[in-house]
């Protein structure tokens, strides 16, 4: 009789656990909190909310006011996999055998309309999906810490290369399905990365390494009318920027000349000043993302998100 009750009391118990397991509450956490700590979320099961950036070697998360490398890997739970091509072994695909697992703690997945509109917007024709705001359920990893010679380390281990730490999501609890048109749905900054100069014989960057702090910030210098011009001058964009470079040096501005407009939203532009032996290269956009952070979201600036200088006759070596 008493094993009989041991061994009721025994499956109650695994019972009560496998059902609080199932009715794990998240952590709400911000991108920011996961990236400046890895180790302290490490396994825990998290809720937060950016932008999802999805392509060939790239499924990430995104948040302009903390845009560090190494950034944030994604993978769905479950069987379902997101097809995102990257280094290295066979990582493409739309499916596994079986339901994810990540250090040795197996990954659900909810494979709902949400998570379906979800992946359908990521995948939509072209070398990458457009940008997605979305709120996110997931186990999150924080992987292994390597140290690098010049003494910079940092966590990873999943992903390209093993570049970064690891959300494995479980449910898309909502998403931004909305098409806005006239902003650029694919405009994406370089990455801060620590310790990285931007600085080569050959070029130089004009934007700071904080892209993300940068592109914020001209968005409300053109909201507090300091720069009300970037709302429909994006030209000028580009001019006020060399200008700066060259010390209030005035240019020509039909000398600024756009290269290509491969999507709405999205200029580029050249600029040739053989007489300084320079050559500018100058992408202006008004971003999907911005208008999340706008005071008005049908008021988005153009800003300045990628912008170079080649150094004419400068000889060439290797980054």
């Amino acid at each position: 009789m008493e094993r009989v009750r041991l061994a009721v009391y025994v499956l109650v118990c695994c019972l009560c656990l496998a059902a609080r397991a199932r009715c794990e509450e998240p952590q709400r956490v911000t991108v920011c909190q996961l990236q400046n700590d890895p180790p302290a979320y490490n396994h825990k099961l998290v809720e937060l909310e950016a932008f999802v950036s999805w392509g060939f070697e790239d499924f990430t998360l995104f948040d302009p006011t903390c845009y560090i490398y190494p950034e944030i890997w994604l993978e769905y739970g479950g069987t379902v996999k997101s097809d995102t091509v990257y280094c290295c072994g066979p990582t493409a695909g739309k499916s596994r055998p079986k339901e994810l697992e990540v250090d040795g703690v197996s990954i659900p997945l909810i494979e709902d309309d949400v998570f379906k509109r979800f992946d359908q917007r990521l995948h939509r024709p072209g070398p990458h999906g457009p940008l997605t705001r979305a709120t996110l359920i997931g186990r999150f990893f924080a992987g292994r810490k390597e140290t690098y010679p010049n003494g910079e380390s940092a966590w990873g281990g999943f992903g390209h290369f093993g570049c970064c730490t690891l959300l494995a999501i479980q449910q898309v609890k909502d998403a931004d399905f909305k098409d806005r048109p006239g902003l650029d749905p694919y405009s994406l900054p370089e990455p801060l990365i620590s310790g990285f100069h931007k600085m080569t014989v050959t070029y130089y960057f004009l934007v700071p390494e904080d892209v993300g702090k940068f592109i914020l910030d001209s968005q409300k210098s053109a909201e507090d009318g300091s720069r009300s011009w970037a709302f429909e001058d994006p030209k000028r964009v580009a001019l006020d920027l060399i200008e700066s470079d060259l010390h209030g040096e005035p240019i020509d501005p039909s000398a600024l000349r756009p290269t290509a407009k491969a999507v709405a939203g999205s200029i580029e532009y050249e600029l040739n000043l053989s007489s300084m032996r320079k050559k500018y290269s100058i992408t202006v956009s008004r971003p999907y993302w911005l208008s999340f952070y706008a005071h008005d979201p049908n008021r988005v600036a153009w800003v300045v998100v990628d912008a170079t200088c080649e150094k004419l006759g400068s000889r060439k070596t290797s980054e």
